[in-house]
């Protein structure tokens, strides 16, 4: 019997430093913080080798997938500098970010998706808005105080909850029906650097507040919302990071017929949406599906 004792123990060390070593190439808050600066530093270096690819990196960009070196690699030209939101998600070795950098010597905002594995970036996704308006500009100076703050340890809710809550943001609008969703007396949404008023609304024909865009029926102009993935959690934040893609309702004519591939960002405190910061750009009909 003793000779077999060996061989297990042996065979459970070996185990045991296998996923040690595993755990010492995870990456943590910060070196994921770290990542997310050290992509964009290389895209706007235009040089890809500065970022620790895995040898099947997926690259995509506003739904299309490209090379590492294409799009954005070689278009942008300034790193965001005031107007940054990370959301760091170690469990699931990915992580959220928006912000507005450069293109060109133009504004362009930024919602970028990484997911590493043993340390190196396995999928990378960028979903860019241009154009941005003067006024939009305006409020994407700053990112708002309540977005950035650490929630107290004590309150802080279980990864899971933060990832229903932020799911069920995306039932309230497909449904037009604000109950689906706790959102907090204080809520405020902003889309593109202005107060949301879905697809085909008017300029200031909702204020920001969550719950007044649904009692306007602001949101009746959506058929669906497809590709809803709930990327990124930090409970040390409560933020969570999510894409998805907007669908209009095709009989309607006082719409687009165009889809809006979207990121949003969703501070959650006390069981409650707070602040969503959310962009998007108009897709062609029937865009291809985005990786996954």
């Amino acid at each position: 019997m003793r000779s077999m004792k060996l061989p297990i123990a042996l065979f459970a060390l070996l185990c045991s430093v296998a996923v040690s070593a595993q755990s010492d190439r995870s990456c943590g808050r910060e070196c994921l913080v770290k990542q997310v600066d050290m992509y964009l530093a290389a895209l706007v270096a235009h040089d890809p080798k500065r970022v620790p690819f895995t040898a099947n990196a997926v690259v995509i960009e506003n739904l299309k997938r490209i090379q590492a070196g294409e799009g954005l690699w070689r278009s942008a030209t300034a790193v965001p500098t005031t107007f940054k939101i990370y959301v760091p998600d170690e469990q699931a070795q990915q992580i959220g970010f928006m912000g507005v950098m450069e293109e060109g010597g133009k504004p362009l905002m930024i919602a970028l998706r990484l997911k590493l594995m043993d340390g190196r970036i396995q999928e990378a996704e960028h979903v860019l808005t241009r154009n941005l308006k003067p006024d939009s500009l305006q409020n994407l100076q700053r990112v708002r105080t309540g977005l950035l703050e650490d929630v107290p340890e004590s309150e802080r809710e279980p990864r899971y909850v933060l990832r229903g809550i932020a799911f069920s943001y995306y039932d309230a609008v497909d449904f037009n029906n604000s109950k689906l969703a706790p959102f907090a007396a204080d809520c405020s949404e902003r889309e593109n650097g202005q107060p949301d008023a879905g697809i085909g609304g008017r300029a200031g024909a909702s204020a920001s507040d969550c719950v007044g865009q649904h009692r306007a029926n602001i949101m009746v102009s959506i058929d669906a919302i497809d590709n809803v993935r709930i990327l990124a959690i930090d409970p040390v934040t409560g933020l969570a990071f999510g894409l998805s893609q907007v669908r209009p309702d095709p009989t309607r004519r006082d719409v687009p017929a165009a889809s809006l591939p979207a990121a949003h960002v969703f501070k959650i405190r006390g069981g409650k949406i707070h602040e969503i910061e959310a962009m998007g750009f108009v897709a062609p009909p029937d865009p291809a599906t985005a990786h996954q």
